[in-house]
């Protein structure tokens, strides 16, 4: 496979290898280095996550450098090369919070697009599937992600329709195919932390008088989007199986098989860390349990712990879990103190990716972090500025 060949590798390292360059030229020949060194910067809790993860599974007993280290790096380089980027390259008084919030809706659109053109590409494949859901659900895919993937960026990006709601309530239509397109990527992490995010940004809304007719469109998008389900799944062969599939989930009494063998995953790395307390076992702890899907450090995402808990003990040890423990509490505590009025729908966003994150792999998948970090470091540079999510221009207020 592509992934697999020396093409495909000299390629990631030659990009890789310009970033660092690019970053590195930006930062001291402009001296943005000041502001991203200031005493009160997220950089060092997020220097000091990224060197646990190049500690990950230093001195066990199946720690292999060119799968585990190669995986760390990949995973420091994620959060760190990023941050560094875009807290050193990036104008906040032009890429303030509203630009932000038009990226989101971008990837959210495009998101929901895609889900749209894979069943209307695949229609005929997943015919075929119709009394086999876990095979239906194996259809939705692209060449970025699995129908996990899809769900949770856009319960990720999800804040943003809702975020225009507040003076637009037109925004709030986008939300009817939101949730139905979370609900049709079949990932039950999604639609959990989807409701729940939507609910709590439908109460941010109608806390403030100002947005309540958002919040009302809102909660019309939710009823016509349970109505709009309801006639589709009834009227469509294809869908069936998928109620009988969360029937056959609700009748199961073994935790194991409702939580599609996590259980047992978090248990192994539980063990891993017991074994390796203080480096732990490194991101290849599961890889024997896993049917090998090419060679090399691509298996390692194919046996993550779906928890982020769990990865950080079971594969970096105290030291990861510490230092993960440390950022997420600066970031949280960030957002919730500058996180007021407007601000408080990008604290749903965050807190919607971390939760998600304690049902599946998204903080090691580099996509999820790259917008994750971006989503931080905008929030972090325009509270400095007072929280400045301000627009540039009276005109681009109006137009929103």
């Amino acid at each position: 496979p592509y992934y697999y060949s020396d093409t495909f590798r000299a390629f990631v390292l030659c990009a890789v290898s310009a970033a660092v360059v690019g970053i590195l030229f930006r930062m001291i020949v402009f001296g943005d280095y000041r502001r991203v060194f200031r005493r009160e910067s997220l950089v060092f809790g997020v220097i000091l996550l990224a060197g646990s993860f190049l500690l990950s599974g230093v001195g066990s007993a199946g720690y292999h450098p060119e799968v585990d280290l190669l995986a760390s790096v990949v995973q420091a380089g994620s959060f760190l090369l990023v941050y560094l980027f875009f807290a050193a390259c990036l104008d906040f008084r032009v890429f303030n919070r509203e630009r932000l919030v038009q990226v989101c809706l971008c990837i959210l659109c495009f998101s929901i697009l895609l889900v749209g053109y894979i069943y209307l590409t695949r229609y005929p494949i997943m015919q075929a599937h119709s009394a086999d859901f876990p095979g239906l659900k194996g259809e939705v895919v692209s060449g970025w992600g699995i129908s996990n993937d899809f769900g949770i960026l856009i319960v990720f990006t999800m804040p943003a329709c809702l975020y225009r709601a507040r003076r637009s309530p037109a925004w709030a239509i986008l939300a009817s195919p939101v949730l139905v397109a979370i609900f049709f990527t079949y990932c039950r992490t999604a639609m959990l932390i989807g409701l729940l995010s939507y609910f709590v940004c439908v109460f941010l809304l109608l806390r403030q008088k100002e947005s309540r007719k958002g919040g009302y469109a809102a909660i019309a998008a939710f009823l016509v989007s349970c109505l709009f389900l309801t006639v589709l799944l009834s009227a469509i062969d294809l869908f069936r199986p998928i109620l009988s599939f969360m029937r056959q989930n609700m009748q199961y009494t073994d935790p194991d098989l409702i939580s599609s063998g996590r259980i047992s995953i978090w248990g192994r790395y539980w063990q891993a860390f017991l074994s390796y307390p203080i480096f732990g076992g490194g991101f290849g702890v599961d890889m024997p349990n896993v049917p090998s899907i090419g060679s090399g450090v691509f298996d390692i995402y194919a046996a993550l712990a779906h928890n982020t808990v769990m990865q950080m003990l079971g594969s970096c040890g105290v030291v990861g879990f510490s230092s993960w423990l440390v950022h997420t509490i600066e970031v949280v505590s960030l957002f919730l103190r500058k996180g007021k009025g407007r601000g408080a729908f990008f604290s749903v966003m965050l807190l919607g990716f971390i939760g998600s994150g304690l049902l599946d792999t998204v903080f090691f998948k580099p996509y999820f972090v790259f917008l994750y970090m971006i989503v931080v470091v905008v929030f972090e540079y325009t509270a400095r500025e007072g929280g400045a999510a301000a627009p540039n221009t009276a005109k681009e207020e109006s137009a929103r």
